[in-house]
């Protein structure tokens, strides 16, 4: 009989942890929780054990490639990506992810076409046009930046961030009124935005109102801007 009991333990043992073992489901929730909570490193150990169970699970690749994005793992994070990509090609989101990982890391010629690619896939994301803007912006393609600015008011003109954006385009293509009609949006909304004051103050020099570019300057000086002080020094003293 001493020789028959330690194979019923094994056997109880083996299937009492088979039981137990958490659904991909479980583990995709449990993961996709942590993550809401802003607890990346747990949510990648979930996200491994789910990839142990399916290697093939796309959304977990794509899952674990945003912890690690938050937790400024870019290369881990593209690689991930990649995979999500590989095992399904047919949803945005981690061709979204990974441009903003190379967006990240200054390979703009490689989030550019990954976010031509979401357009073509779903073009109704605000998000990809403001982030592939900034991409055109850093290439020096204002008026392609421009007009992604202009496409994402189309689609929710409350995306301030575009406003703003669209003033300092304004300003490199010497459009001051333009840029001051967007600043007025932007301030209305965040009354404590120091930078949009900046960028009043130099909208006006631009179109030579001393008086009113040191208001704005101060104003943005008071808020924190160290460039604006550097610009009372220059234009209001």
């Amino acid at each position: 009989m001493r020789k028959i009991y330690p194979i019923l333990f094994t056997l109880v043992f083996s299937i009492s942890l088979f039981s137990c073992s958490p659904s991909e489901e479980e583990l995709s929730n449990k993961s996709r929780q942590l993550m809401d909570e802003g607890k990346f490193t747990e949510a990648v150990t979930y996200l491994d054990r789910l990839l142990e169970q399916n290697p093939e699970h796309a959304e977990a690749y794509n899952m674990r490639g945003v912890a690690y994005l938050e937790q400024d793992r870019l290369e881990d994070a593209i690689s991930d990506f990649n995979q999500a990509i590989r095992h399904d090609s047919s949803t945005y989101k981690p061709l979204f992810n990974r441009a903003n990982a190379y967006l990240t890391t200054g390979k703009f010629m490689e989030a550019l076409q990954d976010y031509n690619q979401v357009v073509k896939i779903n073009p109704e994301l605000p998000d990809t046009y403001l982030n592939r803007s900034a991409v055109l912006y850093e290439m020096g393609e204002y008026k392609q930046a421009k007009t992604d600015l202009e496409q994402v008011l189309a689609l929710d003109s409350g995306k301030t961030l575009a406003y703003f954006n669209l003033a300092k385009i304004n300003l490199v293509m010497n459009q001051p009124a333009a840029a001051k009609e967007n600043l007025a949006v932007v301030m209305k909304t965040d009354e404590q935005n120091s930078s949009a004051f900046y960028l009043m103050g130099l909208a006006n020099i631009a179109e030579e109102k001393k008086e009113e570019a040191c208001l704005f300057f101060k104003k943005a000086g008071k808020l924190g801007s160290e460039e604006a002080k550097e610009a009372v020094k220059q234009y209001c003293e």
